[in-house]
């Protein structure tokens, strides 16, 4: 009798106050989560991930447990069909519209693919129908789907539509409670404006259009946001340096594809290959190959200033002073 009435005082206070219904969901996901991170295979992980939303097939978590999903069914499992049916058997269930859209743009995420480019353009026009279609929540993704297909007419025509949030009130109201750096802040709307160049560059490179690429990769290069060796974010002087190179442009081409193979965090595989063909074609063959990268490197190193820091008892080195022996930077935070 005493657990009976325990339980009715539960019920009760969940309906009185709904928001300890959504603090219990919110457990119960991120216990889910972490036991799906802790899953040694594949299969274990995605029966976790399936259970919650069989359970949960509709709450703030479900965009968040179906991208996890799908990626390994489409990833791990090398089954991409197999990833969209499911996608798509979740977002039916979703009646929420703000989580529907979430959800669809789970499926814009997998239909970076040829043969779901009708499926693409229809899956946007049912997000854009549902919610206001943000920069960097949306279009990026969108755009980049529409890459990965190979729909140039699409990229084009995405970034025309995207255009008007290309600016720093767009950046501010998209991003209303999150501090940025100043650099960030200052440059966030020219660096969007740059992004679209930047994609509509590789569309009219694919297309055959490389001179008027090169004026948009030339503009982007302007505004996008450059870090500490001079080398805007994203891939840009990747894709200029490669229509460069197809416009016969070598020197210019070894000048972007260079710093960009030196500093890029995601290079692709066949950047270095690229590099080659340039010098090859300017210098007739690859002789002192090997020395000309050498010179690069030493070209486009930064560096870096002398600064004092103490080792592990207190003593203080020079930077300067330590040439020529190994050293390691230990980097701690006290939180």
């Amino acid at each position: 009798m005493q657990r009976a009435n325990i339980l009715c005082a539960i019920v009760v206070f969940a309906v009185a106050y709904p928001i300890s219904a959504q603090d219990t969901l919110d457990e119960v996901a991120n216990a889910a989560f972490k036991s799906y991170r802790n899953a040694e295979t594949t299969t274990e992980k995605v029966k976790i991930l399936k259970d919650f939303l069989s359970t949960y097939p509709e709450s703030r978590h479900t965009p968040r447990f179906l991208t996890e999903t799908t990626k390994l069914i489409s990833n791990d499992l090398d089954d991409l069909d197999g990833a969209v049916g499911y996608a798509c058997e979740i977002t039916d269930k979703v009646v929420d519209k703000q989580i529907k859209a979430d959800t669809l743009l789970v499926l814009i995420n997998l239909y970076g693919n040829p043969r779901y480019r009708k499926e693409l353009v229809k899956t946007v026009n049912e997000i854009s129908a549902l919610t206001d279609i943000r920069f960097d929540a949306h279009w990026r993704s969108i755009i980049a789907a529409a890459i990965d297909a190979g729909d140039w007419e699409a990229v084009l025509k995405y970034c025309s539509q995207s255009e008007s949030q290309a600016n720093l009130e767009a950046f501010k109201a998209e991003h209303p409670n999150r501090a940025f750096p100043k650099y960030v802040m200052k440059g966030a709307g020219n660096h969007r404006k740059g992004l679209l160049l930047l994609f509509e560059g590789r569309a009219l490179a694919a297309l055959g259009k490389r001179n008027k690429a090169l004026e948009s990769f030339d503009a982007a290069d302007k505004l996008l946001i450059h870090n500490y060796y001079g080398l805007p974010y994203e891939d840009l002087w990747y894709h200029m340096g490669a229509v460069l190179l197809e416009t016969g442009e070598h020197e210019r081409a070894l000048e972007k594809l260079i710093p960009h193979a030196m500093y890029s965090r995601n290079l692709p595989p066949n950047a270095a290959g690229k590099i080659l063909e340039a010098y090859a074609n300017l210098n007739h063959g690859i002789h002192g190959f090997e020395d000309f990268m050498l010179a690069m490197r030493r070209k486009y190193s930064k560096q870096i200033h002398d600064f004092q820091l103490p080792d592990f008892s207190g003593k203080m080195h020079s930077f300067l002073n330590l040439k020529g022996d190994a050293t390691i930077l230990s980097f701690w935070s006290p939180y």
